[in-house]
């Protein structure tokens, strides 16, 4: 099953949509590393990033702080160096991120030049929002007409936000081509498939997860389809509660007892609990700063603790 007679390959998913994460460990002698760990978003195609030159100045920075790879422009020399952060506005095709659109001449458009709300006002109030941001107009004009004059104002001078695709109206066809997609650019490597031995998918069994419980097949089927007759792939479904088993008996900060607490503090704490008993964990393996930093600097620590726990659970009890 192993890679090699004393080598281990083991991949821990924790299944979600806009931050599905997983963790590869490498086993060895019975002593784990980790590969690759990372959050991924199946629920979008390809993120819209700012395409704005940083100056020297900024240049080391940004490389550090931006957790999307550098993508070469053919029309830009390699050695200048392109913002490449995640987009909130675009305009005229141009993708800009909040600190690059600070330095445009557009405006970030505000709820009161959407057209639902300009259709509800008065037009004496559309009069006091056209002085505001000296919008000029010939005398008579009615209401439509001044509404119009707003639509062009938004339309020539205001950045166009972009929109967060809300995770549970993609279809489940985009989701399952994301999945090929962004599992091919992680685990292919110089067009060869990583010969997993053992992945482990977090099991969805809530009543109301059946949208999840979809995508958690469609994750298994990757894998089956990518096995082959000389390396069958060992794939488990994992109960969530596993993770956590190893530290139940531990303590939180919070002083009131389980039963004082709502269901919702109660998954918090534990939130909570699996992201410093990740960090201890994270502490034992030698030479692994880089890791630390990675997962102390990360907006999502709770998702890449779940997937690193089922992994350590499955390490220290099962193999």
């Amino acid at each position: 099953m192993s890679s090699s007679p004393c080598t281990i390959k083991l991949l821990s998913i924790d299944i979600g949509i806009k931050n599905l994460a997983f963790c590869l460990f490498e086993i060895e002698n019975n002593i784990y590393s980790v590969k690759k760990w990372d959050i991924v978003n199946i629920g979008e195609e390809k993120p819209l990033l700012c395409g704005e030159i940083e100056n020297d100045k900024s240049k080391a920075k940004s490389t550090k702080s931006t957790k999307h790879p550098q993508i070469p422009h053919p029309q830009i020399p390699q050695s200048i160096n392109i913002c490449n952060k995640p987009a909130k506005y675009t305009k005229n095709n141009k993708c800009y991120c909040l600190k690059h659109s600070k330095k445009q001449v557009f405006h970030v458009p505000t709820k009161e030049l959407e057209s639902s709300y300009l259709n509800k006002q008065k037009i004496n109030s559309l009069f006091e929002l056209a002085e505001k941001y000296n919008i000029s107009y010939a005398k008579p004009i009615k209401k439509q007409g001044l509404i119009h004059l707003f639509n062009e104002y938004v339309l020539n001078k205001c950045f166009e936000p972009v929109n967060i695709t809300n995770s549970n109206k993609v279809d489940i066809i985009s989701i399952g081509k994301n999945i090929k997609k962004k599992f091919d650019e992680i685990f292919i490597t110089n067009n060869t498939y990583d010969n997993i031995d053992v992945i482990l998918i977090e099991n969805q069994i809530s009543p109301i997860a059946n949208r999840m419980k979809t995508i958690q097949g469609m994750v298994a089927q990757y894998f089956i389809m990518k096995s082959s007759t000389s390396h069958q792939q060992d794939i488990k479904f994992v109960s969530s509660f596993n993770k956590l088993k190893d530290v139940t008996n531990k303590t939180t900060s919070i002083t009131h007892t389980q039963d004082d607490k709502t269901e919702k503090s109660k998954y918090n704490d534990r939130k909570k609990l699996g992201i410093v008993t990740c960090l201890e964990n994270l502490e034992k393996i030698h030479d692994n700063n880089e890791w630390i930093s990675f997962f102390a600097k990360h907006s999502k620590r709770d998702d890449l603790a779940d997937c690193f726990l089922q992994g350590i659970w499955y390490i220290k009890n099962k193999l």
